[in-house]
């Protein structure tokens, strides 16, 4: 199945790297069924005298509980075993056909004609494979059938051609044959019913998920087509909604991200890396300044010092001085701000800037009502925070946890957190 390629924009926010994934996610695969049908002599009935041919009972059957296992918009090719052409080539099924099964049918039947000379599949088989192909490079998912009483001639000689597709076997009538036993052996069962057409014809689940290794669920944002930043999805990898038409993901500082997308059918791989383009597309523009305005700019370094220096003054009864402010014009630059003051408050009592971030962030520039929280993996690796309010849920960590400006706090699994309030203002110094 085809899909398309994703785009890597790469731009920066506030001298760090900033990746914009874009990705345009397929709708549900439309079927491809693609028929061959037996119309020799003992397959139907051929009236002489008007010339005209009859399908055995069975093919009549199938050809109506086809229409109603399709959907609009599926597609039907139609051939006569024994001939290289098709009688009907990507024929789009429609709301008319479904709702009229048997005039569905008889359309079909009517251009359905005798083949002398006996059953001979191999050349046409090989013909429908080489569309199956056509169709699958094309985004449809094909299934081919055969409906036949099972009296191949070359049936043995279809080895290397039936093994390269899936090729379902509708038997025409109750005759025997050791060309049928063949054929029941290399392909599979399928009762000319509309719950047996409807098994043989199901389509996978649509399943879509991100991996982009060396991630974690906190190092990026989902935005809408629009631009407008959406609640961070927990866990890895990310899965995608069925319904999804659209993916977009902001990543912060790093290397560039190497995304996947997993589908049910297979992985897709195919990114293209582009500088972001100028004139910046409105909606790209909305993610980069909603980054810009209202998250912090998290320094992974003073996070994960942070998160060690709780645990260690809660261990030996001790604090641990290794914080700096990071803006540079600053008064408190030299001084040494402990793991007791960050409790009091996350800013600088000089200048008001965060002093987690990576670039000089003031109090008055961020909306300080969030709260925060970072894992912290068994390798005491730690992730940019998540946002509290969206997360809590899923987190498992209740609000109770949060009394002091930065706290170390753990959920009902035991995972350890990096607890952070931008609300709490005591001063210190």
């Amino acid at each position: 199945m085809k899909h398309p390629t994703g785009k890597l924009w790469k731009t920066e926010l506030n001298k760090s790297p900033l990746w914009l994934l874009e990705w345009s996610l397929p709708a549900i695969a439309r079927h491809c069924v693609l028929l061959a049908v037996d119309s020799t002599d003992s397959c139907g009935d051929h009236d002489h005298s008007s010339d005209t041919w009859q399908p055995h009972p069975d093919l009549r059957a199938l050809l109506q509980f086809l229409a109603r296992s399709l959907n609009p918009e599926d597609e039907y090719l139609l051939w006569l075993i024994g001939q290289n052409k098709p009688i009907i080539l990507q024929k789009t099924f429609t709301r008319l056909n479904q709702s009229c099964p048997g005039e569905f049918a008889t359309e079909l039947e009517q251009l359905i004609k005798p083949v002398r000379g006996g059953t001979w599949l191999k050349d046409t088989l090989a013909v429908m494979i080489r569309e199956a192909v056509i169709h699958r490079a094309e985004g449809m998912l094909p299934f081919l059938l055969v409906a036949t009483d099972g009296e191949v001639f070359d049936a043995e000689a279809l080895g290397e051609v039936i093994l390269k597709e899936r090729v379902g076997l509708v038997r025409l009538g109750k005759q025997e044959s050791p060309q049928l036993e063949w054929l029941r052996d290399h392909t599979e069962k399928v009762q000319p019913t509309q719950d047996g057409l409807k098994e043989f014809l199901k389509v996978p689940a649509r399943t879509i998920s991100l991996i982009v290794p060396g991630r974690s669920d906190s190092d990026a944002r989902f935005f809408s087509k629009d631009g407008e930043l959406l609640p961070t999805a927990t866990g890895s990898p990310w899965q995608i909604p069925l319904d999804a038409r659209y993916l977009g993901m902001a990543f912060i500082g790093g290397d560039q991200p190497r995304p996947e997308l997993v589908y049910a059918m297979g992985n897709v791989t195919e990114v293209e890396e582009k500088p972001l383009p100028y004139p910046v597309p409105p909606y790209l523009q909305n993610v980069i300044d909603y980054l810009r305005r209202s998250d912090p700019l998290w320094d992974r370094t003073p996070l994960r010092q942070l998160a060690d220096a709780l645990r260690k003054a809660t261990e030996e009864k001790r604090e641990v001085d290794v914080f700096r402010c990071p803006n540079p014009r600053c008064l408190y630059r030299r001084v040494t701000i402990t793991t007791a003051d960050l409790e009091n408050s996350l800013f600088c009592c000089s200048c008001n800037a965060l002093l987690l971030a990576s670039d000089t962030q003031k109090q008055d520039e961020l909306n300080t009502s969030m709260r925060w929280l970072c894992r912290i993996e068994d390798d005491e690796s730690i992730g940019n925070p998540l946002k509290f309010e969206e997360n809590a849920a899923l987190t498992g960590v209740s609000p109770k946890e949060y009394r002091k400006a930065c706290q170390i706090a753990s959920d009902e699994k035991g995972t350890s957190w990096l607890a952070l309030d931008l609300s709490v203002k005591k001063a210190f110094g």
